[in-house]
């Protein structure tokens, strides 16, 4: 999209040449949110002036984890950890916290601590300090490429979908693809998807599954 920050390419890279040689994007030339707006005021429509959707739009108050409660999921309370296993604190179930998070932890350690893990068999939320974040790699299965790649190849990789892509080597692995990075990124999620792009063309894309480095 030529308006960057609504590009939604990000969320497109699951798709084929069958899917996506039938789209068609009628706001992707449009720069402006607010000449959408207007657009959308000409036709009359009621949503023309709502505000923007920010994080999950079916969640309007972001309280993502009191959603997924309500909806039948449950995980118990179990235990924040350092890096050497040692107890830190109570949490209040995994779901409750994200990769990268420091508010709201209810933990006193002198220091700003980070979400870095998650023991999904201990029932633990691994916290440490926010150099531990970063990663040299990551390893991503469930891969699919829009067009055929030679590997290995050197791509701009996201990890999120608000950030900007930072440039790694793409390798094949028996189960997906393993992404080195020239420089680390920081808190790549398992769960999260990472996103392969050539300048703005989106070649395809993986879920990461472990990182490494």
């Amino acid at each position: 999209g030529m308006n960057e920050k609504k590009d939604q390419s990000y969320m497109l890279y699951r798709l084929g040449q069958e899917v996506l040689s039938r789209l068609i994007f009628p706001l992707g030339e449009i720069q402006d949110k607010d000449q959408t707006r207007q657009m959308a005021r000409d036709a009359a429509l009621p949503n023309a002036d709502n505000a923007d959707s920010q994080e999950i739009c079916f969640i309007p108050d972001g309280d993502y984890a009191s959603y997924l409660s309500k909806n039948g999921y449950f995980c118990p309370k179990g235990k924040f950890v350092n890096t050497k296993g040692e107890i830190l604190g109570e949490h209040l179930g995994r779901h409750c916290y994200t990769i990268g998070q420091r508010r709201g932890l209810g933990v006193s350690a002198g220091k700003r601590i980070f979400v870095l893990g998650k023991n999904t068999e201990e029932n633990t939320v691994i916290l440490g300090d926010e150099e531990e974040l970063y990663k040299k790699e990551i390893y991503c299965t469930d891969v699919n490429f829009i067009r055929d790649i030679p590997y290995p190849i050197t791509a701009e990789v996201k990890v999120r979908y608000k950030k900007s892509g930072e440039r790694a080597v793409i390798e094949k692995t028996e189960n997906g693809v393993k992404c080195t990075f020239f420089d680390s990124v920081r808190a790549p999620a398992p769960g999260q998807s990472a996103v392969f792009y050539i300048d703005d063309e989106v070649i395809g894309g993986g879920i990461i599954r472990r990182y490494g480095l």
